[in-house]
């Protein structure tokens, strides 16, 4: 019998050592910021901002649900072409638990942007940050730094 429950402890031993050393990834969700363990999906491949791309059905809107209600702020916001290329180039990528130190508003521009095969629904929150949606999935980028902080409304809020 003694035998019997050393071959089970050492049993248990190896097969615990075998589990642990099987890989996991640690995955946050966009809809809940919760950590998940799953496999990671297919990588979306990024906007290579030196090759020629088009931005396309560009439209304004106020509908970005966020926890500031004034959405008259939005009026005023205005980006050129010029100025959104200037954002998706300067821009870093950034995940989901960095987003959430930037200003979610109601302000967003929607477009579409197209490279070559790849097709990316985009949206630049008024807040200094955007994300990218391929059928692969989401990149999020922010974009504060000192050639695109005047882009966005973050800055007004602040002087408020």
């Amino acid at each position: 019998m003694k035998y019997f429950y050393v071959s089970v402890m050492l049993l248990f031993l190896f097969s615990c050592n075998n589990v642990s050393t099987k890989q996991s990834t640690t995955v946050v969700t966009e809809a809940t910021d919760a950590a998940v363990q799953r496999p990671l999906p297919k990588v979306t491949p990024a906007l290579n901002t030196n090759s020629n791309y088009q931005i396309q059905n560009l439209q304004k809107a106020a509908d970005y649900p966020s926890s500031f209600k004034d959405t008259s702020i939005c009026k005023d916001w205005k980006l050129t072409e010029p100025q959104i290329r200037k954002i998706l180039k300067l821009s870093e990528q950034i995940d989901g638990p960095t987003k959430h130190q930037y200003d979610h508003l109601p302000c967003v521009y929607k477009g579409v942007v197209v490279q070559k095969e790849h097709t990316y629904n985009l949206e630049i929150n008024g807040g200094g940050w955007y994300r990218l949606t391929s059928k692969d999935g989401t990149l999020m980028y922010g974009s504060l730094n000192h050639q695109t902080k005047s882009f966005f409304l973050s800055q007004e809020i602040d002087n408020q």
